[in-house]
Order: C-alpha cells, then sequence, then structure tokens
C-alpha cells in the first residue's frame, strides 16, 4: 500500500499523520500520528518566521510517528495565497497552462504578482460553446516564491523530502467534507486558527476560491488582557470559558456607554470587539466569492481552535445568514497498541481529531489533473 502521510504546520504544533485509505462510510483511516510543539513566534499568521525552529519540530513530529523523513505533503497556510478559477481553450495542454495564464497577465490577486508568484493548475470541467468552440475551466491557485522558498529551507535544514506543497484551506475541505464528483452543491470551509482564518469554497468536489489572511484566536486572548488581571495563559484559559453573547444581545445589553455590572461583563464587552472584526472579515470573503462566481455558498463548515468557542457559531450564522456547523474530519483512528494514548474510554478524542483535520486533508492529496 502507498504511505499516504500529511503534515501539518500550525502556529503552536505541528502535526504529522499517516493514512491508510478511506473505508466504506468515507473516513479516513489514521494509523500513525506524531505531534511536536513548536518555539513561540516560529510561525505568525501562517508565515515561517524562524526555520530552524520549524525544522526541529518538523523532525520530532515524523519520528514520533516512526515515519520518513520523504514522500509526506505539507502545506502553506500563509496570507500570501490565492486561488481563483478561469477559462482556456480546451486546446491549451496541460504542460501550457502556467505560460498561458502569466500570458493572460492578470495576477490572482492584488498581494500577488505574476513575476513573483509559483502557480498551480487543476482542471474542473470542459464545455462546448454555442460556436462549438470547446472551453476548459480551471482552478488556478497562486503562492509568492518567497514564502515556497521558506518552506524548502526548512525542509532542507531537517534533511526532509516532501513529495508535494499544499494549500491548508484546499486540504480543510478534502478532510471536512465530502461529495459526489457530480454535484453542484456550494460549501465553504472557515479555519479560524490561532494567529490566521482561512475561507475556502468548493462546487461538488471543486476548490473555486481561497483567501487566507491574519487574525484569530491570539487577537481574541489579547483584547481581554486590557480588563482582565493575570497573564496570557490565565487570559487564554478566560477566553475558552466564554460564551459569546448573540448580536441582539450586544445591542440591546452592551454599550460603551454602560455601567457594567460584573467582571463577566467587562471581559464579554474586551472580546466582542476583536470577534466582531473577524466574523466581519470571514463574511467580507464569503461575499467576494459570491459576487466572482454569481452564486452564494448554501452552507459554511468551522473549524480551527477559536471557531469552537461557545457562541462563534451562532455569531457567525447570523451574520452570513446561512447554515453554519461545526466541521467535524471524516476521519478515525486506527485501534492499535501505538495509538492507546490517543483513546479516552475506548474512543478517539474528539478534540485530538479536530486538530488533525488538516494533517488528514494534506494525506489524501492526489496529483492535479
Amino acid at each position: 500500500m502507498k504511505r499516504m502521510v500529511g503534515v501539518d504546520f500550525g502556529t503552536t504544533e505541528v502535526r504529522a499523520v499517516e493514512v491508510a485509505g478511506v473505508d466504506s462510510n468515507g473516513l479516513a483511516i489514521i494509523t500513525r500520528i506524531g505531534l511536536a510543539s513548536v518555539p513561540e513566534g516560529c510561525i505568525v499568521a501562517g508565515r515561517i518566521k524562524n526555520p530552524q525552529g520549524a525544522a526541529t519540530a518538523l523532525v520530532k513530529a515524523l519520528k514520533r510517528a516512526n515515519l520518513p523523513s520523504y514522500g509526506f505533503v505539507l502545506n502553506i497556510s500563509s496570507p500570501d495565497v490565492a486561488m481563483t478559477t478561469l477559462n482556456l481553450p480546451s486546446s491549451v495542454r496541460r504542460d501550457e497552462r502556467t505560460s498561458a495564464i502569466r500570458a493572460l497577465g492578470r495576477p490572482l490577486s492584488a498581494g500577488l504578482p505574476l513575476d513573483e508568484t509559483v502557480l498551480a493548475s487543476q482542471l474542473i470541467s470542459s464545455t462546448t460553446t454555442n460556436d462549438g468552440i470547446d472551453i476548459n475551466t480551471i482552478a488556478v491557485a497562486g503562492a509568492l516564491q518567497s514564502e515556497i522558498d521558506i518552506i524548502k529551507s526548512v525542509c532542507k535544514i531537517g534533511k526532509c523530502k516532501p513529495r508535494a506543497i499544499d494549500f491548508s484551506g484546499v486540504s480543510l475541505i478534502r478532510s471536512l467534507t465530502r461529495s459526489k464528483s457530480n454535484s453542484n452543491e456550494i460549501a465553504t470551509v472557515v479555519d479560524v486558527g490561532a494567529s490566521k482564518t482561512s475561507v475556502s469554497t468548493r462546487v461538488g468536489p471543486h476548490v473555486r476560491s481561497l483567501r487566507v489572511f491574519p487574525g484569530g484566536g491570539i487577537e481574541l486572548t489579547r483584547s481581554l488582557l486590557a480588563s482582565f488581571s493575570g497573564n496570557f495563559e490565565n487570559a487564554e484559559l478566560a477566553k475558552k470559558k466564554l460564551a459569546l453573547p448573540s448580536y441582539k444581545k450586544i445591542s440591546s445589553e452592551y454599550s460603551a456607554d454602560d455601567e457594567y455590572k460584573s467582571d463577566s461583563d467587562l471581559t464579554l464587552a474586551a472580546i466582542s470587539s476583536s470577534v466582531e472584526i473577524l466574523i466581519d472579515s470571514i463574511a467580507q470573503a464569503i461575499d467576494f466569492d459570491a459576487s466572482t462566481h454569481g452564486s452564494y455558498s448554501q452552507g459554511v463548515f468551522l473549524t480551527g481552535g477559536t471557531g469552537l468557542l461557545k457562541g462563534f457559531k451562532d455569531r457567525l450564522q447570523q451574520r452570513v445568514g446561512i447554515p453554519v456547523v461545526i466541521g467535524k474530519p471524516w476521519a478515525d483512528i486506527e485501534r492499535s497498541k501505538r495509538n492507546i494514548d490517543f483513546f479516552s474510554e475506548g474512543n478517539p478524542d474528539p478534540f485530538l481529531l479536530y486538530r488533525l483535520s488538516n494533517a488528514v486533508g494534506l494525506a489524501l492529496w492526489k496529483d492535479p489533473l
């Protein structure tokens, strides 16, 4: 069996998993798991700032899973990425797509100049126009060359050789959703991490847009420090215990001119503004995808530690006006002696499965068409 391994570079942790395939229920079977903490400040907003620290964590994660230092798929999750769709004549061969896209002269986003961007493409569909012209619809993804170079330097320092680099938002779609090849269902995955947030939308099995921007749980924690007595760790614990109020409750009970009755009121008021900014950014990304492609997402799968905060899902659903559910990965952990520490009362640790979502999607990567 071909070894399928995904490695997820997170802000606080590197996660490596081996997947033995997908069972009849659509679940990816995780056979090996390796976790390694990342030094503070090593990865910020998806950008690797300390290649040596990242390389050390990468090597530790692979060793703890007893996995080789080659043949895995790892992620790029910096904001310096973009994805869109475009039409090309079907006469343009796969090996000619990049040249054809560059010849169009249209950058994928304002922050990605074509001459500084690494491009990848995937065939979505083929159609024939009323004029008899055969057209291919192509998904095009791009990342800054400098960000790819940093990832390569991390692998070089760690003496590792990946087989591919994939986008975090795309791998999460693979992990959290299932769709038939002929489906036209439109779904969005929102990943609210510690220091960055990604919003990716698919039509059926094909990804049509991806946006990554700085901002996440760390900003919410910092917003508590002004009104919360204690250090960052205590503020982080307080944040996890909060239940965010609805928009209606905020407007009726929380005003800047109010005299707050309790420390709880002060804490909620401190974090609500940061939550509002974050949710607005997510909604704007969903709206931009809809305006670009002419159809709105039908639902949101929410993941990431911050997305699990009580009330965050409901606040986001109120803002975007479509169903929002917590995105549970389509995965199960193999019951074996080496995985015994990842089970609780005979069942896989559910919070661990959430943390492994991205790594599982990376392991399920396939060569683009």
